[in-house]
């Protein structure tokens, strides 16, 4: 059995699931205290088996929210590595989770995330389902950033609450194409770059680009400054 804990109007079992709402705005919980499927177990919103498993709630004791969900940033090598010590607020914790996948709806495993701009929340990483739980302070706007090499990265955010999850739009991360094609801005003749062909439920396709004679690039410097550039390295990614 485990307990249920109350935070903010919502419940929250050893299974670490947001709570679902019924018509009436209550929250749905199952007979240990978190949200199930029809089997009984623990589920993520996409019907599949969560991939992180919280430590049991001591029933004969109330438990906070922040109690509760605090095996993801402290303790013994914790899921979200990095926290600086008093970062997290725990009157102001909310949990921000999301998905990331690939076109096509292959999670990815293993994606980078961090809140921008706050060093001091650490990161986590997304695990082999796509999902991902990031620790910080609510009560305002934050935004979460989604990195993984060989990928661009993505970033979602949301106004937040205290002492809740906040569930944010799956993230959909686009691959980087390995090939590059050099660019010599002082040629005479037009130049071509090449996309890979794609080809999906839209039909096939493939990206070109052309730079005419003539064209000019000038980079921005740190210090304000500017430089002409004379060569290009470019790759395409739909």
């Amino acid at each position: 059995m485990v307990a249920i804990l109350l935070a903010a109007g919502h419940g929250c079992g050893n299974d670490f699931k947001p709570p679902s709402s019924s018509q009436d705005g209550g929250t749905v919980l199952g007979n240990d205290g978190g949200p199930t499927g029809s089997d009984g177990g623990p589920t993520s919103d996409d019907g599949g088996v969560f991939s992180l498993q919280g430590p049991p709630i001591d029933p004969t004791v109330p438990t906070t929210f922040s109690a509760a969900v605090g095996f993801l940033y402290s303790g013994a090598n914790p899921p979200q590595a990095g926290v600086a010590p008093g970062a997290i607020d725990e009157q102001r914790l909310v949990v921000m989770r999301g998905r990331v996948l690939a076109h096509g709806g292959t999670a990815i495993q293993g994606a980078r995330v961090s809140i921008v701009g706050h060093p001091e929340f650490g990161s986590t990483l997304s695990r082999e389902d796509g999902w991902y739980d990031l620790a910080t302070n609510g009560g305002g706007v934050v935004r979460v950033n989604i990195a993984k090499d060989g990928y661009f990265p993505a970033q979602r955010q949301a106004v937040t609450p205290w002492r809740r999850w906040e569930i944010l739009d799956d993230a959909i991360l686009t691959a980087i194409d390995p090939d590059l094609t050099a660019i010599d801005l002082g040629a005479p003749a037009f130049q071509t770059v090449r996309g890979k062909l794609v080809s999906d439920q839209s039909g096939q396709r493939q990206l070109v680009l052309l730079f005419a004679p003539g064209t000019v690039a000038t980079a921005q410097l740190p210090d304000g400054g500017t430089q002409a550039v004379l060569s290009l390295h470019v790759r395409t990614a739909e």
